[in-house]
């Protein structure tokens, strides 16, 4: 069942019990007069906190249900102090570390030490603890929770109950919370008797602004005495103050009694200074209901957080981004969100790119990264790269930095661009393995990897284009960033790969700088401005309540298959199943939050029946909502076909795209079993029933046969382009016929609709579907992970797959890659796959 559809009915059986029990305990009490609840065990209050809102460890007396919604970890000290001559024993400290926990689980525990004042009534006149436990489960809209509490106290009368308290939290729009608690819920009795009666408190809090920035919170609370029975009104106001923090009180309305002589009123006034992950409370408690000469008494705490809300700003500050591995398509795009969200930090001065291996798996994601850089610099940051001994992609980000520094000892490894494609006739017809295809178009030069020793003449001219096209982007942009002349930099380039000294010399880098020396380096880039220089950074938490409308991202990543994704980990290649990607798409389509789509796609193709079935739920997505399509490294053949109904299409100048077309064939493998000594006899009812079959090759019967499907399926994928690009089948026929392009050529061929990366294409999502510029990016398919993968990373054995194939040289894995129609794909498959290339 869907997981949020599962909360929603729990959350509407919760309020089916307790609302219906709030309401008949109040009518059993509408002619009875309001009188003070009995002498009960209480916690160390919480001022300031609301039922609905307290996300943070004071949720485990609060509202357990709100543990779910808190941002991280907090351990937290709380201390109220009143008159020694009062009567309310809420007076003493309380210890709580609490946090979110994954899967929508939240969990925390906390002690609270009560110190009752002198007319304290009794037996709740001396000392006494509470340990509790709280557990919550639940998402974004909808969380329940208890928690479980034990009294504990040299007092015989005292000691022993044990509590459970239930809680609910709902919360429908950014700007609405209501909560439901239980407290006391089974009434538990001490070892002498003495019991603690249960209470009911229904709660609602608004955020006018959509954000935490103003919160009003109005309460109702019922204390269930047999003998007594009362409501406790109480309302709640809390505000942001920029710079400083948040400013939080509460009034309460208690029945007058005639212990009371100074009103019926409770209230608190306090004031949080919020520091990054820390936050200092300092406050008061006043009215009647406090009790003693002065009724009044003060607050103070202090709480060390995981998370960062507004308040004083931190020392403007640089930040050290570094890069160890090169980043997966994923985490390529969680990067540039880290980034574009620096970009907008007023704390921070300067980005360090500390770069230790090439910062992007192609050229099209360093074009992206280098849009980042470009953000942070129209945003006033000073960007600074520093590199020990990097290739093309590392000199492409980093030449639209401020400053480039290199390890003295180190060099640009980087002497022109290249693409490399492996053929294997040869082996097959040495290993007497004969590759038959049939394809539609001289340019569709998959195939050829098995049938050719070498690209065909028409497969080689487009490559070359191919190759001047990415080459005459990178100078460009390199020549640009650098401030240098295009003729220049080529000269350059034909000298390489650099030593740091002559990558100097060619104003390829600005000096050299060891680790240790950045803070120098930061220093001079801020014109003698100090500036400290951070490994950590984390930006102040969205404080929004329940889901807010954004946008999906739906990952297409990795060769087409039919069926559920797979992985082949040695080869480091992700299987893009058809049922997998479809049912993201599905789900992106009908989940009402979800206001638009951006196609993430980066894939090569691979069968087209995946390919059809993708395209048909992109159709139907692209009818319901926006449907906006980024294209990463490569979109091209079936990965193209999946594209065709986006209402607009992104890619970057080195996106490799086209290749529309389709072929179809396998591997006979009739004289290899000869070879080894291995017959096979087949029988079959009709003629053509073992046409797929590897242990024999296609008659020509059967190749004309084939030619004649192939060339229906190679119509209906340009068709589909036809009407998602809006062109005639003659014109898309005319740039087809396997045809690659690169991302400009795409565009002047009407293909794609605009040269972009992923930041343009969300931003277009965001525009068309009408929500913030900062709306939450929901990411689908959802990783899955089963309990096996989660020790497994725990043992170490993911990280150890991982230098395994690190270990293994990236030409031999080429060699391999090629091999994959035959490893993954059915025999009778037909493909719109384009050729695996080792490119730039």
């Amino acid at each position: 069942m869907n997981r949020g559809l599962w909360l929603r009915r729990l959350s509407a059986l919760a309020l089916a019990g307790i609302v219906p029990a709030l309401l008949l305990s109040a009518r059993s009490t509408q002619a009875q007069e309001l009188a003070a609840p009995a002498a009960r065990a209480q916690r160390v209050p919480e001022p300031g906190r609301a039922v609905a809102s307290s996300d943070d460890a004071s949720a485990l007396v609060v509202n357990p249900a709100n543990l779910t919604f808190m941002p991280g970890a907090e351990f937290r000290w709380n201390w109220v102090r009143t008159g020694m001559e009062g009567t309310s024993s809420a007076r003493g400290h309380s210890f709580a570390l609490a946090g979110a926990l994954p899967f929508g689980f939240g969990t925390g525990v906390r002690l609270d030490f009560l110190r009752p004042p002198n007319h304290a009534p009794a037996p709740y006149d001396s000392p006494y603890s509470w340990l509790t436990w709280g557990l919550s489960f639940g998402g974004k809209s909808s969380s329940l929770g208890m928690s479980i509490a034990h009294v504990y106290s040299n007092d015989a009368t005292v000691n022993g109950p044990t509590s459970i308290s239930l809680g609910w939290t709902g919360r429908p729009a950014r700007f609405l919370s209501v909560a439901a608690v239980a407290q006391d819920l089974n009434a538990p009795s001490g070892s002498a008797g003495n019991r603690i009666d249960r209470s009911y408190n229904l709660g609602a809090s608004v955020r006018p602004l959509g954000d935490s920035s103003l919160e009003v919170g109005l309460e109702a609370r019922y204390f269930g005495d047999e003998s007594k029975k009362s409501w406790v009104p109480r309302g709640v106001l809390a505000f942001d103050v920029p710079y400083v923090g948040r400013i939080r009180g509460d009034l309460a309305m208690l029945p007058r009694t005639p212990e009371s002589t100074k009103g019926e009123i409770a209230a608190s006034a306090l004031i949080d200074l919020t520091f990054p992950h820390m936050v200092l409370t300092g406050g008061g408690v006043f009215g009647g209901a406090i009790g003693g000469r002065d009724g009044a008494g003060f607050v103070t705490g202090v709480s060390v957080r995981g998370w960062r809300d507004p308040g004083v700003p931190a020392p403007a500050h640089a930040v050290r981004f570094r890069i160890t591995s090169t980043p997966s398509n994923r985490r390529h795009i969680h990067m540039l969100q880290k980034l574009w969200t620096m970009a907008r930090d007023p704390e921070i001065d300067a980005v360090v790119f500390h770069l230790k291996t090439e910062p992007a798996s192609s050229m099209a994601h360093a074009n992206e990264m280098a849009d980042a850089v470009q953000l942070l610099r129209a945003h006033g940051k000073k960007v600074i790269c520093h590199m020990e001994s990097e290739g093309s992609r590392a000199l492409y980000l980093c030449s639209h930095a401020d400053r480039i520094v290199l390890n003295p000892a180190g060099g640009i490894r980087f002497s022109g661009l290249k693409s490399e494609r492996i053929y294997l006739a040869g082996l097959l017809t040495n290993l007497g393995v004969r590759a038959e295809f049939v394809r539609i178009g001289a340019y569709k030069g998959a195939p050829e990897e098995f049938t050719h020793e070498g690209a065909s003449q028409a497969a080689r001219e487009a490559n070359a284009a191919n190759m001047r096209e990415t080459e005459s982007e990178f100078v460009a942009d390199v020549a640009r960033g650098r401030h240098l002349d295009p003729a220049a930099l080529r000269a350059s380039i034909n000298n390489g790969p650099f030593t740091a000294s002559e990558a100097l010399r060619a104003r390829l880098v600005d000096g050299y700088a060891y680790d240790d020396e950045l803070r120098r380096v930061v220093y001079e880039v801020l014109g003698g401005r100090s500036s400290s220089l951070t490994d950590d950074y984390e930006p102040v938490e969205d404080r929004s309540f329940g889901e807010r409308p954004g946008v999906a991202v739906v990952y297409l990543d990795g060769d087409m298959i039919d069926g559920e994704s797979r992985k082949v980990p040695l080869l480091g290649m992700r299987l893009a199943g058809s049922y997998t990607i479809a049912k993201a798409l599905k789900t992106a389509r009908e989940d009402p939050s979800v206001r638009a789509v951006v196609f993430r796609i980066e894939s090569p193709g691979g069968s087209s029946m995946a390919a059809d079935v993708i395209w048909r739920e992109a159709e139907l997505i692209a009818r319901a909502k926006p449907l906006i399509v980024s294209m990463g490294t490569v979109a091209a053949s079936g990965g193209y076909y999946a594209a065709t109904p986006g209402k607009l299409i992104f890619a970057t100048p080195y996106t490799t795209t086209g290749s529309i077309g389709i072929f179809y064939g396998k591997a006979d493998i009739a004289q290899l079993l000869t070879k080894v000594g291995i017959t096979v006899e087949t029988m079959r009812t009709a003629p053509h029933a073992d046409a797929e079959s590897v242990f024999r090759p296609f008659t020509d019967e059967e190749k004309k046969l084939l030619g004649a499907k192939v060339k229906q399926f190679y119509d209906v994928f340009i068709d589909r382009v036809s009407r998602g690009r809006h062109m005639s089948a003659d014109k898309v026929d005319a740039v087809a016929r396997g045809r690659v392009w690169m991302g400009r050529q795409a565009l002047n061929h009407k293909l794609i609709d605009r040269l972009g990366g992923f930041r343009q294409a969300l931003a277009e999502a965001r525009s068309l579907a009408g929500v913030e510029d900062d709306s939450p990016v929901i990411e689908l398919p959802v990783p899955e992970s089963s309990l096996l993968d989660i020790v497994a990373n725990a043992a170490g054995l993911h990280a150890s797959s991982e230098e395994l194939r690190a270990s293994v040289p990236a030409q031999m894995l080429n060699l391999l890659r090629p091999l994959a129609p035959f490893l993954i794909y059915d025999p009778d498959s037909p493909l719109a796959r384009m050729e695996v290339a080792d490119t730039p």
